[in-house]
């Protein structure tokens, strides 16, 4: 038999009735307060597995001349495949330095020719705190289109790779990598909250402990129900990966003895 689904409202219930705090849950399961700590969870959550664990793709399509392929939430990438615009072409983009990629494409990225992308890396197109409120940059400056200007917070959220030589086409990206969990206000049901919701829980309970009642032996008896479960996510992972490493060593296997 299945376990119950916790989507957002029944994990905020349930957390009402073990912490006792109606000041952040109402009796309806809306959140008062207590979407933070579940979010402070769920993301400490995602940073205690490794990224190969669990990955997911991110699916973008892009038109002619981009060179900038937004990834929100990522947090690594282990590999980018594209399609061209027919479907019947499919390849893996090198890995490269931004360094790399600036030595080997010198122009501006807004001005270079476009082609079949062939390279990617994680962009740099923040600017530095002390620029933040910079809107723009006159005409005589030289390698700034790129960037992102103004004081939108999604500038901090946002991660991008740089796609080179930029698109001369529609293509289909495929990012394949580590994401963080949406917040449980925007996405009531997550693979935490459906598979491990006692996880959720005591993590959320943790969190709470350290940042509402500064109570680190609080926090570590809630860290230490949390390491099982931890642990045998962890497990599985790497059965997972030995399973890879033992078929590769049948075809070696085999290989010799043909």
């Amino acid at each position: 038999m299945e376990n119950q689904v916790f989507d957002a409202t029944t994990l905020r219930l349930q957390l009402r009735e073990l912490t006792g705090r109606r000041d952040l849950i109402d009796a309806d399961g809306f959140s008062t307060g207590i979407d933070f700590y579940i979010d402070c969870a769920l993301r400490w959550l995602d940073q205690q597995l490794p990224t190969d664990s669990r990955l997911g793709r991110w699916v973008y399509q892009a038109s002619s001349g981009e060179y900038k392929l937004p990834v929100p939430r990522c947090r690594a990438v282990k590999g980018v495949w594209m399609y061209d615009e027919t479907g019947e072409c499919r390849g893996e983009l090198i890995k490269r330095s931004i360094s790399w990629l600036r030595s080997k494409y010198t122009e501006d990225w807004a001005n270079l020719s476009t082609g079949q992308p062939l390279y990617y890396t994680p962009n740099v197109d923040n600017l530095a705190p002390t620029q933040w409120n910079t809107s723009s940059f006159g005409s005589s400056y030289s390698d700034t289109s790129d960037l992102n200007f103004g004081t939108d917070p999604d500038a901090f959220r946002r991660r991008n790779l740089l796609v080179l030589p930029p698109t001369d086409g529609t293509y289909t990206f495929n990012v394949v990598g580590a994401f963080f969990t949406n917040s449980i206000t925007d996405q009531p049901l997550s693979f935490w909250t459906v598979m491990y919701p006692d996880a959720v829980i005591l993590a959320t309970q943790m969190k709470m402990e350290e940042m509402c009642y500064r109570n680190s032996e609080g926090a570590k008896g809630f860290l230490a129900a949390l390491a099982p479960i931890l642990s045998g996510i962890d497990y599985d992972a790497v059965e997972e990966e030995m399973a890879a490493i033992h078929r590769v060593d049948r075809v070696r296997e085999d290989l010799r003895s043909s």
